[in-house]
């Protein structure tokens, strides 16, 4: 890639990072998510094997504080630094990354008042030190990524992904090699590999957006409306390991362990829609900004579609295959009923398909209402899942009530922002 003189927009001197382009699409980055998705894998599947049950349950633990602070507030950061570049608005990372930084001081609070307090923390030490690793990469990963997509660079967007699940690989083999540092090796595979995947990513010069030719102002209240669909989404996917744990960690020390092994299997089909969301986004806010009502209305229709695909297939296939690869991949039986399974599965698809029809709000400027979609149907889940009083049908049908909720609204939402859009275009 060539090396012009430095941007305004730029990390560091020109000459040393290749400037980023427009280049690559939803094929590349899905690559480098299910790289991603690939390492998550291997890596919490080695851990029952290496640490026990007790212990493993720190690791899962580790893993869903940074997958719900990684993809319910990094993530939403990064996609608003995406919009914002795309949409050629002013101010289109300085802001974000103000509002990620405070944000990520707010979790790591939330961690040592609480983490600390599991019984999984007892059973492994690091697992405090690994969700605040965590949290720090979340903030160096997200930033560079937003850049990357903002950009339109989804190759370098795929190397920085490429590049975390390698190191995460690395450091699970060491922990392998050197089984008496794996309760500390393992912990640090979560965060430390986000870490290095920011630095490499650095490597990519970003042009600055030119203010004096914006198209698109920021809308009021998109960071935290983007933060709200992420959590949102998060609360409805991956919160219940953490409300396990609290209430039957101490009298099932290997519960929490088993939930996320089986979660992390059936929610393998959503790593699947990263490439396609994260493409859809990039379109989505640039045919709504050129008023390209064809392209827009191709774009979501398309990525929807897709979503549903790549998450229903394998889902059905999962969930047949679950009797003999889930416990392969856990290593022993796990005592977790079958309608547990079932809930798991269909709340994969079903939330896949909330965050696809959601990529036009956030496109269109009505994130605000997405966030409060998103919001309640967590309040829903967790409201349910509190109210289950074991690992059962209920559980399932809790874990299956929020996405249900959201895709159903969301899908409603979609047609009618497809209305308006019409509507002004033939103004």
């Amino acid at each position: 890639m060539p090396t012009s003189a430095p941007t305004p927009g730029g990390l560091g001197s020109a000459g040393l990072r290749p400037l980023a382009r427009r280049r690559g699409g939803a094929r590349e980055a899905t690559v480098g998510f299910v790289l991603v998705g690939g390492s998550a894998f291997i890596l919490l599947g080695l851990g029952p094997r290496l640490l026990g049950a007790a212990a493993f349950s720190g690791v899962g633990i580790i893993w869903t504080v940074s997958t719900v602070f990684g993809v319910g507030v990094a993530t939403p950061i990064e996609q608003v630094i995406n919009r914002r570049m795309n949409s050629r608005s002013p101010h289109a990372i300085r802001t974000p990354l103000l509002t990620l930084l405070a944000m990520a001081a707010v979790a790591a609070l939330v961690c040592i008042g609480f983490i600390g307090r599991l019984p999984s923390s007892s059973a492994l030490p690091a697992t405090l030190a690994g969700c605040l690793l965590a949290v720090v990469g979340w903030v160096l990963t997200a930033a560079v990524r937003g850049r990357l997509a903002g950009s339109g660079d989804l190759v370098g967007y795929s190397v920085v992904l490429g590049t975390e699940a390698g190191t995460r690989l690395v450091l699970a083999a060491l922990a392998v090699l050197l089984r008496s540092h794996s309760d500390v090796l393992l912990p640090a595979a979560v965060g430390a590999p986000l870490v290095v995947a920011a630095l490499v990513g650095l490597r990519w010069r970003i042009p600055a957006v030119d203010d004096e030719a914006t198209s698109s102002a920021p809308v009021r209240w998109e960071q935290l409306a983007f933060v709200l669909v992420a959590l949102g989404f998060q609360g409805c996917v991956n919160l219940a390991a953490l409300l396990i744990e609290a209430r039957v960690g101490a009298t099932q020390p290997g519960a929490t362990g088993q939930f996320v092994a089986a979660s992390t299997y059936f929610r393998v089909p959503l790593l699947l829609t990263g490439g396609v969301l994260t493409s859809a986004l990039v379109v989505l806010s640039t045919a709504w900004v050129d008023r390209d009502l064809t392209r827009f209305h191709r774009s979501l229709r398309r990525s929807t579609w897709q979503v549903g695909l790549l998450t229903t297939v394998p889902s059905l296939v999962l969930l047949l295959l679950a009797p003999v690869l889930l416990p392969v991949y856990y290593g022993s039986d796990l005592d977790l009923p079958w309608v547990l399974l079932l809930g798991l599965a269909s709340s994969t698809i079903l939330a896949a398909l909330g965050a696809a029809l959601t990529q036009s709000l956030l496109a269109t400027g009505r994130s605000v209402w997405a966030g409060l979609v998103w919001i309640v149907s967590a309040a829903v889940t967790v409201v349910a899942l509190l109210a289950t009083p074991s690992l059962g049908p209920s559980t399932a049908f809790a874990l299956m009530i929020g996405p249900a909720l959201a895709s159903g609204v969301l899908f409603w939402t979609a047609g009618a922002v497809e209305r308006s859009m019409r509507r002004e275009v033939a103004q």
